[in-house]
Formats: structure tokens, sequence, C-alpha cells
């Protein structure tokens, strides 16, 4: 869904919602089998992703937005003791990075990632 929203950072923002379910089934994985999920991606430049969310099992739960180091450290932290976080890192102006662990081999993970993105607002338009 789609909604505009006029920001304080200048211009006009239209917020994303965006929902991905990840999976290995079928590829020859087992229910002991873990594997993390890695997923490289782009948003347009001055982009800014607002919220993530992560089920494990019946519950959602929403991440926190905390410096690189410190996401970075907590998240290693907990694969180590086979949880359940997810990461997400601005690598760039417009390059992100989102890990998830542990997966199942046999099972599927679900994310939600929230986004506002810059738009272009002419007379007649806004893209």
């Amino acid at each position: 869904m789609k909604q505009y929203y006029p920001c304080n950072l200048g211009g006009a923002y239209i917020e994303y919602g965006l929902y991905l379910t990840f999976s290995a089934k079928n590829i020859g994985f087992t229910h002991t089998d873990t594997v993390e999920v890695v997923m490289d991606f782009y948003l347009p430049k001055n982009s800014i992703v607002s919220d993530s969310w992560l089920w494990i099992g019946e519950d959602i739960i929403r991440g926190k937005i905390l410096d690189k180091w410190t996401a970075s450290q907590i998240y290693e932290d907990i694969v180590q003791r086979r949880k359940d976080p997810s990461i997400l890192h601005k690598v760039n102006a417009d390059r992100y990075q989102l890990r998830i662990f542990p997966m199942a081999g046999d099972e599927s993970r679900k994310v939600k990632l929230t986004y506002l993105v810059p738009a272009n607002w002419t007379s007649k338009t806004v893209s």
C-alpha cells in the first residue's frame, strides 16, 4: 500500500510496505540443516528504512534501529546461540543487505520492511 507523506526532510515521500518470504524447501535441505538468508538489494537514493519486522513462529517482532557496530555485535551474539535474529545494514547510499538466521532447511521465514522513497511531485502527477 502506498501512502504519501509531506516530510520535514524536504519534499514528499511515498511509504512502501514490502513483505518477503524466504524458503529453502525442495532444494535438498532437511529440518536439521540450518541456513542463513542473505539478500542484497537496492532502494532509490535518499530512501529511508523506517522499520523491519520478523515473524518468529506466530509472533511478529519489530526490529530496533541501532548503529551498525552495536547491531552487528548483538546479531553475532544471538547467531552463536542459534536464536532468531535478523539484521538490515545500509551498505551505501542505495544498497542494503538483509540477513536472517536460522532458517531450517524445510521451513520458511517472513519479514516486512517499511521504507520511504522521495516522491517526484508535479502539477499533474506524484510518482
